[in-house]
């Protein structure tokens, strides 16, 4: 991780400060939905033809809690604590040059995150509301999701990131519905490497390539029903 995080939290804690004691208006909500983690690969250089490997995405969910702090009729600034699951999944193909169909393998995980969204909500329409924003994260716990690779046994290829904090950046949109029912989608990009590995040799492929270190990120898509007190 390049950045300093501890002081990006302070800084918008302050941010944050400055419009809870500014604010017109505290009301607030809840909202839970699907979310759809994948991993990124960043420098995925595979040289070999007979070999390829990608990042695909998972299924999961979070739910949140929702502090609107209203200090201006055009924006506002949301946040959202609440549990989410993160991760995704690496998947191999090997095109075996005497077999016509490529045997394919996946090696996956799945982050179960306590989780601090801060957001900006700019109201663009009576319906439409854009957001972007930035997403803190403490991972309580991790679930690895594997097959086997072929010639060689399973191996868990993804770290556990238990007790480890992590940022994104959030990007989205939000339609109302009617005063109390929204409907939001989301997409996090993350921040954080999750880890930063040789992915072929984690494969057990027997013939000789090019050693690459591939850094794997968590990105998310999430599409949420929010509901709003309105107090």
């Amino acid at each position: 991780m390049k950045f300093n995080l501890s002081n990006i939290i302070l800084i918008v804690l302050f941010m944050v400060s400055i419009t809870v004691a500014e604010a017109q208006k505290v009301d607030f909500g809840l909202k839970a939905g699907i979310c759809i983690p994948s991993f990124s690969l960043a420098n995925n250089i595979i040289s070999n033809p007979t070999l390829s490997v990608h990042g695909m995405y998972n299924v999961s969910y979070g739910i949140n809690a929702v502090v609107k702090l209203k200090s201006d009729d055009n924006w506002e600034i949301w946040l959202e604590p609440g549990f989410v699951k993160k991760g995704g999944m690496i998947k191999y193909i090997f095109h075996n040059p005497t077999v016509s169909i490529p045997i394919e393998s996946y090696r996956g995980a799945l982050y179960s995150d306590v989780e601090l969204p801060v957001i900006v909500n700019f109201h663009l329409r009576k319906k439409i509301d854009a957001c972007v924003g930035l997403g803190f994260g403490y991972t309580v716990s991790s679930e690895h999701q594997k097959t086997i690779i072929i010639n060689g046994p399973g191996r868990n290829l993804l770290p556990d990131l238990n007790g480890k904090l992590n940022a994104s950046i959030i990007t989205g949109i939000n339609y109302n519905l009617n005063e109390y029912y929204a409907l939001t989608l989301r997409y996090t990009i993350g921040l954080t490497k999750v880890t930063t590995k040789d992915l072929v040799a984690e494969s057990h492929y027997q013939f000789q390539y090019t050693s690459v270190q591939t850094s794997i990120y968590s990105n998310s898509l999430q599409l949420s029903l929010l509901y709003s007190f309105n107090l």
